[in-house]
C-alpha cells in the first residue's frame, strides 16, 4: 500500500503522455506524407518518455520484490505460529510445497481449496517473477534475451511489464507480467484467508522460540 501510490502516480502519467504522443505522431504522419525532421520538442519528449519508463519500471520492480518479500515472512510466521515442522520454510515456494502436509502433521485442519489456489497464484505470479526475472535474469540464455518493455490497459492506464524476447528458439514465448491491480488483490484475498485460518485454529497455537 506504500508502493501502490507511487506506482498508480507513475503509471497514470506514463500512459497518458504516450497515448498523447500517439496521437501527435499520426497527425504529424497523416498531414505530411513525406519523412520530416525530428523537432527539438520531439526529442525533448523521447527523453521525458524514457526517464518516465524508467521511474515506471523502478516501482514495478518494488511491487514484485516487496510483495515476495511479505509473502516469504508470512510464511515464516505461519510455522512461528503453530510450530516448525521437520524443516523450517525458508520462502513462499515452501509453503505452497509442504503446508498440506505441514497442517496434517500438527494437527491442523487441512487449508481451504480457495486459500491454497491463491497461494499457487501468488508463488507463479509473484515469487517466481520475482526471483527468475527480476533478481537472476541474467542466468540463462533464454532470460538473457528477454528484455522489459511497457504494457498498459486503455481502460484504467494501467501498466505493466511486457518481456519481448530477441531471437526466440523452438517453443520459446515472451511473456505479460500480472497487472500490480491483480496482485493487489490477490494479495489482500490471501491475508484475509491466512489470518482468518490463525484465528480459527488459535487454540492449536505453539510459539516457536
Amino acid at each position: 500500500m506504500v508502493v501502490w501510490p507511487r506506482y498508480k502516480n507513475i503509471s497514470t502519467t506514463y500512459v497518458q503522455a504516450t497515448k498523447e504522443q500517439w496521437a501527435r505522431r499520426m497527425a504529424k504522419a497523416a498531414g505530411s506524407p513525406t519523412v520530416t525532421a525530428v523537432t527539438e520538442e520531439e526529442l525533448r519528449e523521447m527523453e521525458l518518455e524514457t526517464e518516465r519508463q524508467t521511474l515506471l519500471h523502478l516501482e514495478l520492480e518494488t511491487i514484485f520484490i516487496f510483495s515476495s518479500i511479505l509473502l516469504d515472512r508470512i510464511a515464516a510466521c505461519t510455522q512461528y505460529y503453530f510450530g516448525r515442522g521437520s524443516r523450517q520454510w525458508r520462502s513462499f515456494e515452501s509453503m505452497k510445497e509442504h503446508l498440506g502436509n505441514y497442517c496434517q502433521n500438527r494437527g491442523l485442519p487441512a487449508p481451504s481449496e480457495n486459500m491454497i489456489e491463491v497461494i499457487k497464484w501468488l508463488h507463479k505470479n509473484i515469487s517466481e517473477f520475482r526471483h527468475l526475472l527480476v533478481i537472476h535474469k541474467h542466468e540463462n540464455d533464454y532470460r538473457v534475451r528477454l528484455h522489459f518493455g511497457t504494457g498498459w490497459s486503455y481502460d484504467d492506464d494501467e501498466a505493466y511489464f511486457n518481456l519481448g524476447l530477441a531471437d526466440p528458439q523452438g517453443n520459446e514465448q515472451p511473456f505479460l507480467s500480472e497487472k500490480p491491480k491483480n496482485i493487489l488483490h490477490n494479495i489482500n484475498e490471501f491475508l484475509g484467508l491466512w489470518v482468518e485460518y490463525l484465528c480459527a485454529n488459535r487454540d492449536k497455537r505453539n510459539l516457536s522460540p
